[in-house]
C-alpha cells in the first residue's frame, strides 16, 4: 500500500515535471517564432516606409509644387500632374495601411487567435497591395512621364510631339530598363522576408 502511494506520488511528480518542461519548451518556441517574425517585418517596415509611403509623399508633394508655380502650364500636363498624384496618394495610403498591419502582428504578445486574424490581416493587405501595384504600373508611366519631360528637360509633349516623341522613347526605355531590375530584387526581397514570416506564424502554432 506504502509502495503504490509512493508509486503514485512520484508519478505525479513526473507528470508535473514534463508538463512544466512542456510549459517551457513552448515558451521557448514561442518566443523563438516572435523573434523571427519581428526581424523579417521590421526590415518590411523599414523598407516600406522609406521606399512606398515617403516616396508617395515626396512625388505629390513635387507635383503640388510644380503646378503651383506654373511649370506645369497647361490643363493637359495639369491633368496628368493630379492623376499621377491619386495615383501617389492612393498607393500612399495602401502603404500605410500595409505597415499598420505588420505592427500589429506580435506573436509573443497576441492569442493564438489573435495572430491568426493579424496574420490574414497581413497577408490580405499585401496581396491588395500588390495588385494595385501591377495594375497601376501603366497609367502611372502615361500620366507621370509627361510631367518628367517638362519639369527636367522643358519638354511640352502634348504642344509638339514630334520633336518629344524620342525623348519620350528614351525615358520609357530607361524606365523599364532600371525598373524590371529593381523590381525582381525587392520581389525577391519581399518573398523572403514574407515566407520567413510564414514560417514563424506556423511554428508558433498558428494554421
Amino acid at each position: 500500500m506504502i509502495e503504490l502511494e509512493e508509486m503514485k506520488k512520484t508519478w505525479d511528480e513526473l507528470s508535473a515535471e514534463l508538463a512544466n518542461q512542456k510549459k517551457l519548451t513552448d515558451a521557448i518556441i514561442l518566443k523563438m517564432a516572435h523573434e523571427k517574425s519581428k526581424s523579417s517585418l521590421d526590415k518590411l517596415v523599414r523598407v516600406e516606409t522609406m521606399g512606398g509611403m515617403a516616396m508617395a509623399i515626396i512625388l505629390v508633394l513635387g507635383i503640388m509644387v510644380f503646378v503651383a508655380n506654373g511649370t506645369l502650364d497647361t490643363w493637359q500636363l495639369i491633368l496628368c500632374a493630379l492623376c499621377s498624384a491619386a495615383i501617389f496618394i492612393f498607393s500612399g495610403i495602401l502603404s500605410y495601411d500595409f505597415i499598420e498591419k505588420m505592427k500589429k502582428m506580435n506573436i509573443l504578445e497576441d492569442s493564438l487567435e489573435d495572430t491568426k486574424k493579424h496574420y490574414n490581416d497581413f497577408q490580405k493587405a499585401h496581396g491588395l497591395y500588390r495588385k494595385v501595384g501591377a495594375y497601376t504600373v501603366l497609367p502611372t508611366m502615361i500620366f507621370f512621364i509627361p510631367v518628367v519631360l517638362k519639369v527636367f528637360i522643358k519638354m511640352d509633349i502634348f504642344a509638339n510631339f514630334s520633336e518629344a516623341k524620342t525623348k519620350l522613347l528614351e525615358v520609357v526605355f530607361f524606365s523599364v530598363l532600371l525598373s524590371v531590375p529593381m523590381l525582381f530584387i525587392m520581389f525577391r526581397y519581399y518573398k523572403k522576408n514574407i515566407k520567413t514570416t510564414s514560417e514563424a506564424i506556423k511554428d508558433a502554432g498558428v494554421e
